[in-house]
């Protein structure tokens, strides 16, 4: 396994090991919540803030019964519809008490007048001391209205001082009569909204309301009354910390050259900083806001509930725990992002300000066109043509604007700018037209030269397309000259197919010839030695043929093996001119060799260079017109030595400089020498891996053959 792997492996294993442990730990965090009270002062402070609330629906039931309604308590009006107003302030006043079905507040109503009773509680009726009160509940409150409405408080048992009290609570439901209720009126004279009615207090009326003992504390914070996602943080603290405290170890001691190079830090990093900075404080508020709640909702057992509604009944919770695993994953994954970053902040300096922020970039930018401005080159024609196409809309653009001004007539400008707007639609509709035409005709053009139409010529203005034209003459030639190659190619292919089969041919079907008469018995002696001599002479021609054949493929392949050392190219000169003498018995040539020095020396491969110098002698004794002289020149310069052959040929060559080269070759085209065309192919060859050039050259009968060597080649 590779340290990348091991890396990301690891990374993931942690992540998964401290979500595990946090959500492990849920049940300590449960335990803690069930022990703590706060979750029952929050549910009796926020039901005291809706007793009024609960005290004007329990009103109306009661009234209800009496066959009145909250109408008779309408003590001032200002305005037309008083209906439409009751029903808005039963709107306004928002629960009813059908919510309170199966919550831990019960309450009791009593009209002394009528009799009726309104509760979900009948017990709360009985009278009882104050012992038997607290014994049976958390909070316990009374409230009295005589036939004048005037209220009296009694109970507040709840066993916190100074909480929600008696006092306080009175002054809530006072506030009843001087609420904001129904629709409002708006006075200009006092510029402040009028109330549309008031309500009096109730008559003769007794509200009870009580919270049982029989409910235990942590059943209060399933009723969503009270903020558990702010208690859960304060849990949550020293096991987070924990978890992130370890992140940060992890990070701080792994090697960055292995964890940069990891997904996702490899991605991330490449995020600029700002941007990074921004969902860093987005990712971390929506941390610490969703966490609390999410572990909060699990511990209620509310995300269960969730899970079962949609029809999740088996393995719900597994589900649970998978999405808190989830949950705890991504928000440690995010932590080890922020270390990381913070880490590589550090270890690269100030150069990541420079490479991984959006100041830095736009700064390069700006730069970059400072740059372009500067080096701006105005005497193009094309950079001229742009400057005064934008230059003229610019004054247009211009005199339109101050027209504006001076007129203070928008209507005028507007007309001004759609005349111009039709003007420059029509101007550039010709412009791309013209365009499009330049391009369909360099475009036609392409299709018949891939069509192998090499005749076509563009002769048209094609405008800013003119050097595109310029470069498809340039392709016609250069597609011209690569097909004339091709079928050059193909014919030599032919040729030499050819060529080889004739050279070959010849010897072994004399070997066959002269094995068949050596088989008649009645073969003489002399005949025999005649016979084998012949037999020899054609087996040692088919292996020099075959020999060089094998030299020149090796040679033009590049594998070749070249023993590189000092010779003196003179001496060598001379010495394969004088083992070539018998060669030049029939010829008679007279061989004139001019030297610049008696000895130069060259770095080259002896036996190679031997066998071109002997190659090319042999080629002057094959084709040279006899009883003629044959130059040789060897001239030293100050880098090369150049050696040059000349002679005059006994025929007409009919071939070209470059055919001469090839293999199977011969001057005489109807192959009656006994060469094998090989000779020059092979000289060319050993000369251009010895890193040196051959190039021949033919003025009339004049052949001529030029040598280039490196004085200083060495390999």
């Amino acid at each position: 396994m590779n340290k990348k792997r091991i890396c990301k492996v690891s990374s993931v294993l942690l992540l998964l090991v401290l979500s595990c442990f946090m959500v492990i730990n849920y049940d300590a965090m449960k335990e803690r919540d069930g022990k703590d009270d706060e979750s029952l002062r929050d549910y009796i402070y926020q039901k005291c803030e809706l007793l009024p609330r609960y005290e004007l629906m329990l009103t109306s039931h009661l009234l209800s019964e009496q066959g009145t309604d909250l109408k008779s308590l309408v003590k001032e009006v200002k305005t037309k519809n008083i209906n439409v107003d009751l029903q808005q302030i039963e709107q306004f006043q928002g629960h009813s008490l059908s919510e309170l079905e199966g919550e831990p507040l019960r309450y009791y109503a009593i009209d002394h007048t009528k009799g009726t009773i309104f509760t979900n509680d009948k017990a709360l009726g009985k009278k009882q001391d104050v012992d038997r009160i607290k014994e049976n509940y958390y909070y316990y409150l009374r409230v009295d209205y005589d036939q004048q409405g005037e209220a009296k408080a009694s109970g507040d048992y709840d066993d916190y001082d100074n909480f929600a009290d008696e006092k306080y609570l009175l002054e809530e439901l006072e506030a009843q009569k001087y609420y904001v209720l129904g629709a409002t009126l708006y006075d200009e004279n006092t510029n402040s909204e009028i109330r549309t009615l008031t309500l009096e207090n109730p008559k003769n009326m007794t509200f009870v309301y009580a919270i049982p003992r029989t409910y235990t504390l942590s059943d209060f914070h399933m009723y969503g009354y009270n903020n558990r996602a702010e208690v859960y943080t304060s849990y949550l603290f020293p096991y987070v910390s924990l978890c992130v405290l370890v992140i940060i170890l992890f990070i701080m001691f792994y090697p960055m050259a292995i964890i940069k190079e990891c997904n996702p830090y490899k991605s991330l990093k490449k995020v600029k900083f700002e941007i990074a900075f921004i969902v860093s404080i987005i990712a971390t508020c929506l941390s610490v806001l969703i966490a609390p709640e999410i572990t909060a909702v699990t511990n209620s057992g509310r995300l269960m509930d969730s899970i079962m509604e949609v029809g999740v009944n088996k393995g719900s919770p597994i589900i649970e725990g998978i999405i808190s695993i989830i949950m705890w994953m991504l928000i440690f994954q995010f932590v080890a992002y922020i270390v990381f970053i913070l880490k590589y902040i550090i270890m690269k300096g100030f150069q990541y300000f420079k490479e991984r922020t959006l100041v830095a970039w736009m700064i390069n930018k700006l730069m970059e066109l400072l740059d372009k401005i500067t080096k701006f080159d105005f005497s193009d024609s094309q950079n001229k043509a742009i400057l005064r196409f934008v230059a003229f809309h610019f004054i247009i653009i211009s005199i339109l604007s101050m027209i504006g001004l001076v007129s203070n007539s928008f209507l005028l400008v507007l007309v001004f700018i759609t005349l111009y707007s039709i003007a420059l639609f029509y101007f550039l509709r010709k412009k791309f037209s013209t365009i499009k035409q330049d391009y369909m005709i360099l475009l036609n053009s392409t299709k018949k030269l891939s069509d192998g139409n090499f005749d076509i010529e563009i002769d048209q203005n094609l405008g800013i397309f003119n050097s595109l034209g310029n470069e498809f003459s340039n392709i016609k030639d250069g597609f011209e000259k690569a097909v004339n190659e091709e079928v050059k190619s193909q014919r030599m292919k032919t040729e030499l197919v050819s060529n080889v089969s004739h050279d070959l041919k010849t010897p072994l079907t004399t070997i066959i010839t002269y094995i068949d008469l050596l088989k008649n018995d009645n073969t003489s002696d002399q005949q025999t030695a005649e016979y084998i001599q012949t037999l020899d002479r054609n087996a040692m021609r088919l292996k020099n043929l075959i020999d060089d054949l094998f030299e020149v493929s090796k040679a033009n392949s590049g594998n070749i093996h070249l023993d590189i050392e000092k010779i003196d190219v003179v001496s060598l000169l001379r010495q394969v001119n004088f083992e070539c003498m018998d060669s030049n018995q029939s010829k008679q040539l007279e061989f004139r060799i001019t030297t610049s020095s008696d000895k130069i020396d060259i770095h080259l491969d002896s036996n190679k260079t031997y066998r071109i110098f002997e190659n090319l002698f042999m080629n002057i004794y094959k084709y040279a017109l006899a009883n003629t002289r044959v130059y040789i020149d060897v001239v030293e310069q100050d880098d090369t030595v150049h050696i040059s052959f000349k002679n005059i040929s006994e025929q007409e060559i009919q071939l070209s400089e470059d055919e001469l080269v090839e293999r199977f070759v011969q001057g005489d085209k109807s192959r009656n020498s006994s060469g094998s065309g090989l000779g020059l192919a092979i000289a060319k060859s050993f000369t251009t891996v010895q890193g040196g050039t051959m190039k021949i050259l033919i003025d009339g009968d004049l052949f001529k053959v030029e040598l280039v060597f490196k004085k200083d080649k060495r390999s």
